[in-house]
């Protein structure tokens, strides 16, 4: 039998958030590449652009404040919300970076 996937928070962390914390959320700023270079950009697409980004900010603050029991569904959330993206904006492949940084912390299910 194997024990569930868990997640363990990083040792010596106190529970306050740093500044550091909040500097990944630049990356979401990929997905301003492609309606701000297209020359065909319509507003649809800017909006599209910025449900993305806001949903992608949110869960990436969700992220940081959820136990870590509630952190693989937000992981899957993130790829998900990347497999999507990508049909509409390229640069919602940034999401799946995130996906991997949270996936990174879950621990091996096996020793």
């Amino acid at each position: 039998m194997t024990t569930p996937l868990t997640v363990v928070p990083p040792a010596g962390h106190d529970g306050r958030r740093r500044f550091s914390d909040w500097w990944y959320l630049i990356f979401l700023g990929i997905l301003l590449f492609e309606p701000a270079l297209a020359p065909d950009t319509t507003g649809t697409a800017w909006l599209i652009t910025a449900a993305l980004a806001v949903v992608g900010g949110a869960l990436y603050v969700a992220c940081m404040y959820q136990p870590p029991d509630r952190l693989i569904p937000l992981t899957v959330a993130f790829a998900v919300l990347g497999t999507v993206g990508v049909w509409f904006n390229g640069g919602a492949s940034v999401f799946f970076v995130f996906a991997a940084a949270n996936a990174g912390t879950f621990t091996p299910r096996s020793r």
